[in-house]
């Protein structure tokens, strides 16, 4: 179970932020307040790079937005405040800004002096608001990224807890005096109050969550036993992503078993309300990146019990990819489940094969999370757009265990119009077993027959593939 906590004290730090120098561009934010969509349209006439990642309470942190294009947009979903992160550099030091995004807004974000700025028209208070998290890097040091490790690990706990409430104290100070200079909304007040409230408590457990670092650790540290007591059970904070960590740290803290379904029972009895239905997706969430074995039973009873429709949309995702796990273990290669991104339906490795029109079939597996995957797309697309009048279908099916951060890559990288499919088992599917996938990003040939050519196709960037390409198309 190590590797299973090992995996949630990544919440604290962004993943995967790629870092170079950059400089002047301009991004726009904009979204639709009757609408899902939220659009970020880039305008970077120097091409220069442009890094960002976003995350919200039910997205994790989306791949790294890394591109040098003068202009480009990009679409996305957005049902909860979102907070995007930007990365810049400056006098060596790697700069992290936090901008809150609410849902339907119109945001603008540009260089100056190499430092990202976001505004927005028309409103003073809400350009306020939107400079505050930078302000505050610049006195207290960057609040999240993933140079913002978790505070202090070396520390003894008490002396620990001393300096992180220190740190929760200056921001609140840091807050007030800001706010008396730059008004803000009583929102935005309440909810960034109650991020730093929540983020001492992550802070603090998240390195005391395995069983065997919480066991006794804090006998006769009574302002501990104190301060982890006092933590707020708070409803109305259920959309800010502090709230989440804290919720999920301290159900694994005071869980009186690692096992994830005795962890959800505890849960179901300790919290109630909307903090109830947030703390046991936590865990059926990190329970599907364990694969633990009892996530149809959790999924099943979170669903006929919750009303809280933006997580009840997520957990259904988690029950589909549970359920397609016991049907593929009494199935063949032939009937291994897939996931149309197109259709939002499930299909079969048999059919998907069949279904070529005599043509070529090249697929790329990979995920979201894996760098190299996506350093290669871009010469996919290349390889793609030489070889789309050809005889050749390519196709991309994807292991990722979390299928929002699969839709939002296929947005990102621009091949929602290509083949896609989402391994409906994740990395439990046959068809990884079946064709030793134990890395990506891994490719395979297929012929205009249905046949396997070769399981371990040359990469997009190799240039045997065009040889390759040209040789088959021939016959």
């Amino acid at each position: 179970m190590k590797n299973y906590f090992a995996f949630l004290i990544t919440l604290l730090g962004l993943q995967q932020i790629a870092c170079k120098k950059v400089s002047s561009q301009t991004i726009e934010v904009s979204g639709d307040s009757l609408s899902k969509n939220t659009k970020i349209h880039i305008e970077n006439p120097q091409k220069n790079s442009v890094f960002f990642q976003y995350f919200s309470v039910v997205d994790e942190a989306s791949i790294p937005y890394e591109k040098e294009l003068i202009k480009d947009t990009l679409t996305f979903q957005q049902q909860l405040p979102i907070s995007l992160v930007t990365t810049d550099i400056s006098l060596n030091k790697f700069i992290h800004h936090t901008f809150i995004i609410n849902r339907g807004e119109h945001i603008f974000l540009k260089k100056e002096n190499n430092l990202t700025v976001a505004t927005v028209k028309g409103s003073e208070i809400r350009n306020n608001e939107l400079a505050f998290y930078p302000a505050m890097a610049s006195v207290l040091g960057n609040y999240e990224g993933i140079y913002v490790p978790i505070p202090f690990q070396k520390d003894s706990p008490v002396l620990r807890l001393t300096k992180i409430q220190k740190i929760y104290k200056d921001r609140c100070v840091f807050f007030e005096k800001y706010a008396t200079k730059h008004p803000v909304s009583n929102e935005f007040k309440d909810k960034t109050l109650k991020a730093f409230y929540y983020r001492q408590y992550s802070d603090f457990l998240y390195l005391y969550i395995e069983k065997d670092s919480r066991k006794n650790i804090f006998n006769g540290m009574t302002n501990i036993l104190q301060f982890i007591d006092r933590m707020r059970i708070d409803d109305s904070a259920c959309d800010i992503p502090e709230y989440a960590n804290a919720i999920q740290a301290k159900t694994f803290y005071l869980a009186p078993t690692d096992i994830p379904l005795e962890t959800y029972k505890f849960a179901e009895s300790y919290f109630s309300g909307t903090s109830k239905d947030l703390a046991l997706y936590e865990i059926i969430k990190f329970s599907v990146g364990n694969n633990d074995s009892s996530i149809d039973k959790m999924t099943e009873n979170y669903l006929k019990t919750d009303n809280n429709s933006v997580l009840t949309d997520e957990i259904k995702k988690y029950s589909r990819m549970s359920k397609s796990i016991d049907r593929e273990k009494k199935s063949t290669i032939a009937n291994a489940l897939l996931y149309d991104y197109k259709t939002q339906k499930e299909v079969v490795w048999n059919d998907l094969l069949m279904n070529t029109n005599k043509k070529l079939i090249y697929i790329d597996f990979w995920a979201s999370w894996c760098g190299p995957c996506i350093k290669e797309f871009p010469t996919t697309l290349k390889l793609l757009s030489e070889y789309q009048s050809k005889d050749i279908k390519f196709v991309f099916i994807s292991q990722d265990k979390n299928q929002n951060n699969w839709e939002k890559a296929i947005e990102s990288k621009r091949i929602g119009r290509e083949a896609n499919y989402l391994l409906a088992s994740g990395e439990q599917s046959k068809i990884l077993k079946h064709f030793k996938i134990n890395s990506i990003p891994r490719y395979m040939l297929i012929g205009k027959d249905g046949k396997v050519i070769n399981a371990d196709a040359p990469r997009p960037s190799d240039h045997k593939i065009r040889e390759l390409f040209d040789e088959l198309l021939k016959k």
